[in-house]
Parts: structure tokens; sequence; C-alpha cells
């Protein structure tokens, strides 16, 4: 399936995490979020905190080549239209736009998925899933555009369709002056200065950004390293995060 969608109803019932009350219709004064970096300065600095100031301006799309199934041997190749060679050449461009962009900038090929997928049997079908992603909003913008070029040149080389289905963009949120002053003061009353941060992933407080006063926080993992199962904390600089949180919270909730 091109889809491992689960809907998050369904699968609550099915742990039994469900719970009678009602979602929503509750006012929200403000909202806290405390997350590892999921990259490797603060670690590597040495640091237990730092504040999210805003978000790397973020661009993802999923796109579907159309080709045509043949045989994989006697097919000239004038005539074959291989949507899997088309997704290959997009995604290698991507990846070649993200290194280009390096440092700051980044790309994603993180998904590619084939039909039939079978040794003998030129795939009529691929659908890829691609994402940009830098500081500078203007910069995201010209690699979308790149991009999009990029997928224009691989579609007409392979002679393949090509359809943007999905296209979505994250990062420009603001999140809360006031909280993140707050934050910093309590911060700097346990000792600790915590740099101003960006953050390069999508985060739960980019949505409460929408409905509430909001502040993202990161603590350090050990070696940048996430979404792996090596993943991994520190206990000191953790706690040392987590009761700036705490302090934090309370004096807004006391406020």
């Amino acid at each position: 399936a091109e889809s491992d969608a689960v809907v998050v109803g369904e699968a609550l019932r099915g742990i039994g995490y469900d719970g009678p009350a009602p979602v929503g219709g509750r006012p929200l004064d403000s909202y806290f979020e405390l997350h590892i970096e999921q990259g490797p300065e603060l670690h590597a600095k040495g640091l237990p905190l730092g504040i999210v100031t805003g978000g790397y301006s973020s661009c993802g799309m999923s796109v579907v080549f159309t080709g045509r199934t043949a045989h994989s041997g006697p097919t000239p190749m004038a005539e074959r239209r291989n949507a899997l060679v088309a997704a290959a050449r997009f995604i290698a461009a991507v990846d070649d736009l993200g290194r280009e962009m390096a440092p700051i900038g980044k790309t994603t090929a993180p998904r590619l998925v084939v039909w039939p997928n079978k040794p003998g049997i030129i795939p009529d079908h691929a659908v890829a899933t691609v994402d940009m992603r830098h500081a500078d909003p203007e910069v995201t913008e010209r690699m979308v555009r790149r991009a999009r070029a990029a997928l224009a040149d691989a579609a007409e080389r392979a002679n393949v369709e090509a359809e943007i289905t999905a296209e979505w963009r994250f990062g420009t949120e603001v999140f809360s002056p006031e909280l993140i002053d707050l934050v910093r003061a309590k911060a700097r009353e346990q000792g600790i200065e915590p740099p101003d941060m960006l953050s390069q992933a999508g985060h739960d407080a980019y949505h409460m950004t929408k409905v509430t006063p909001t502040a993202l926080l990161f603590s350090p993992c050990i070696d940048g390293i996430s979404h792996n199962e090596a993943e991994d904390v520190d206990y000191e600089p953790t706690l040392a995060a987590v009761n700036v949180l705490l302090q934090a919270v309370l004096a807004r909730a006391e406020a």
C-alpha cells in the first residue's frame, strides 16, 4: 500500500487509551514543550538547555510518477517509460540540492514506493517523498523552485508523467516572546544561560502556536542521534532542563 496511515481514534481504542473525556473544549492559557534537540549542538557544547525562537522554513512534497510496464529485456531503450528511473533522478537531484546548500540547507528523500517492484518488469508507478529546509525562507523557496525544475527534467528524461499530489509547509510559526523571556529568566535563576535556537524539525508546539502562547525548549541528546534506536540522553543535563521547564510552568500558572 502507498499509505500505512492509522486513524488516531482507532489506534487509541486499540490500546485502551481513548478514555471517556471529549476532545477539545478546554480554555488554554499557554503551552510549554521540552524536547530533545535531535541535533548535535547542545551536546557538543555541553549545554543543558536551548530556547527555540523559530524554525527552519520547510517544504515537503509527495510526487507520483506514471510510466508503462514492459519487459526489462527486449523493450527498446527509446520506448521505455520507467517510473522508478524518473523518481531516482528526482531524488538524486534533491539530494544534490541539499549538499549544495549545506551546512544550513537540508534536503531529505525518506520514502520511495515502486510498483510492481519485480526484477523483470519495468515499473509503471512510483511515489517519492522529499522535503527541503533552510533557516532563510527565501532560500527555501529557491530550493523548492529548483526541485520543481528537477522534477520536470526527470520526468521528461524518463518519458513519464509526474504529478505533485501533496505539498506541505511548516517552520514559520511564531513562539511567544513573553514565554521565551519567562523561560530564560528561570534558566538564569538556575545558573543556565540558554542559547537561542532554530528548530530544524517539526514539533507539536508548531501547531499549538495557532491556538495559544507557546514555548519550545530543547535539551541535549547524545551525539545528536535521533529517530534511531541508539537515541539517548545524559541524566544531569536532562534534569536541569526539566527543572527549568517546571519552574517556568509554575511561574506561569501562579501569575
